[in-house]
């Protein structure tokens, strides 16, 4: 992955609510061969769960306003 794209993940899960020191977590852990999923969804705990039940790490819900 390129450095603008990294730079860009990092502004675009800023402007949706992530905390600065978060986003350059999620972005050292994609640097790390991580993968980052996000969900936009009415249903945030029912996502959650799923994504709890098959091992996903560092679950986490943000409210946005759109």
């Amino acid at each position: 992955i390129g450095g603008a794209a990294i730079g860009g993940l990092i502004g675009a899960l800023m402007n949706m609510g992530v905390g600065e020191e978060k986003a350059k977590r999620y972005q050292d852990q994609v640097l790390a061969g991580n993968i980052l999923v996000a969900v936009h969804t009415d249903e945030a705990k029912d996502v959650s769960s799923a994504m709890i039940r098959f091992n996903a790490t560092d679950v986490e819900a943000y409210a946005i306003q759109v």
